[in-house]
């Protein structure tokens, strides 16, 4: 099976079978604890203009309380949606998004 691990001969959490089977369970983030990217050549070169004043002076920092309340309502409508579907809805836990990711 391609789908098994061939380290432990476990399936792995997530998986598919093919692309056009209908979708029955997904895993949805959240924003919660989401930070604003720090404003370097990389944000710079893929972000117009218009936003680097934003980036500059929330960079690092948390999104601001009005920017996480709209995306968490979408977030949720999207969750909604899915479920009205039949798709089960997996949830992650709280990721502190601040920390430096590590391998």
């Amino acid at each position: 099976d391609d789908n098994l691990s061939h380290e432990t001969g476990k399936r792995g959490p997530v998986w598919s079978w093919n692309e056009w089977d209908p979708l029955e369970e997904v895993i949805v983030g959240n924003v919660n604890g989401a930070t604003v990217p720090p404003f370097t050549v990389e944000v710079k070169t893929n972000t117009h203009a218009k936003h680097w004043e934003f980036f500059r002076k929330h960079g690092g920092k948390s999104f601001p309380e009005a920017h996480l309340k709209k995306a968490n309502a979408e977030i949720e409508e999207f969750c909604n949606i899915l479920k009205h579907e039949g798709v089960e809805v997996k949830r992650p836990d709280y990721v502190d998004f601040s920390q430096v990711y590590q391998t």
